[in-house]
């Protein structure tokens, strides 16, 4: 019998395995798969690693934000005093400047447990969060200033409010950050429930501040009223988005810590304000200071239950995405040797 004639499109002649040994044929078989499975599989263990590190940066932020929420509390604090001790004029203000003064102290403590909370993070997180970072220090280093312009009276009520307030959001923005790596829900869910009821109790204390300063100036400055009746309705609008974003738990949280006599108080005081059209304002200055100032220590035992929650599942995701990373090198390496 003749023999066939070679097959041009046999893949074994066109490869040349054919003339290859038994060995280097096992050897291509073995290690062609195994380089690309080695391949695909650095994805998956390069993306685990990625979420590990993401997660562990929230992780790192979430605990930060314990610092920053109370400095920011003491700030609130410090700055709602100013505006009455700037209102108030240079005549009977001795009480009002010797709270200040302890309030500054509290500030300066609150300040030092930040600074050096953050002072490991401050080059560590990528280039957005020491952006960030560099805008709360500045805004710390001109502090001295302007409580030297409060304390001459040398700025207006109105003009320290706002660097107060300038600084306490660059604050607040840190902690924006803690849900933006890693993309999980759950977490982001959480951020966004925390940074809403922040928010709100900012506005809160702004509308004490403001009301505060009104009555010890003894009635709204031109505009006060316009400016404190859009504060309300912003304040208002901030606790509807912390409802809607909320879950069920943080919602039922919120209901039982903020109730009581000081906010019964809060409310009737707002309203008598509004009642009266910027004219004839009875406000007793210190129970409206002592009863807002109950409020939003309830809003703050709130947000410092939140942000803990907060911190637990960052560590938590931190921890699972590093044992996932873990769990993936060790397949892999069991897959090759066999």
């Amino acid at each position: 019998m003749e023999a066939s004639p070679p097959n041009d499109r046999d893949p074994g002649r066109l490869l040349g395995l054919r003339n290859w040994r038994v060995r280097s044929k096992l050897i291509a078989v073995l290690v062609i798969p195994a380089v690309a499975f080695l391949v695909l599989a650095s994805f998956g263990i390069g993306s685990s690693i990625r979420n590990a590190q993401a997660f562990d940066r929230g992780s790192r932020l979430a605990e930060l934000g314990g610092e920053v929420t109370a400095l920011v509390h003491e700030l609130q604090s410090e700055r709602d005093l100013s505006a009455g001790f700037l209102a108030g004029g240079a005549a009977g203000n001795d009480n009002v400047k010797n709270a200040l003064l302890a309030q500054q102290r509290l500030v300066d403590s609150a300040e030092s447990a930040y600074r050096d909370a953050e002072e490991p993070l401050h080059e560590d997180l990528g280039a957005r969060l020491e952006t960030r970072f560099n805008a709360v220090l500045v805004g710390l280093e001109d502090l001295t200033g302007l409580r030297d312009a409060v304390t001459a009276q040398s700025i207006t009520a109105r003009a320290a409010f706002g660097e107060y307030s300038q600084l306490i959001q660059s604050l607040l923005d840190i902690n924006r950050e803690i849900a933006e790596p890693g993309g999980d829900e759950d977490l982001a869910q959480q951020v966004r429930a925390f940074d809403d009821l922040s928010q709100a109790k900012e506005l809160t204390s702004q509308v004490r501040g403001s009301l505060y300063a009104t009555a010890l100036g003894g009635g709204f400055a031109f505009r006060g009223f316009q400016d404190f009746s859009s504060l309300l309705a912003q304040q208002q609008a901030a606790f509807a988005q912390f409802q809607t974003d909320a879950n069920d738990a943080q919602r039922n949280q919120f209901a039982q810590e903020v109730q009581g006599q000081a906010t019964l108080t809060v409310n009737r005081i707002e309203q008598d304000a509004l009642s009266s059209q910027g004219s004839d304002l009875d406000i007793n200055a210190q129970q409206w200071l002592a009863a807002s100032t109950t409020e939003i220590e309830t809003l703050r035992s709130v947000e410092s239950q939140l942000l803990a929650g907060v911190n637990d599942f960052s560590q938590e995701l931190s921890a699972a995405a590093q044992r996932d990373a873990l769990r993936n090198a060790i397949a892999i390496a069991v897959i090759l040797a066999i």
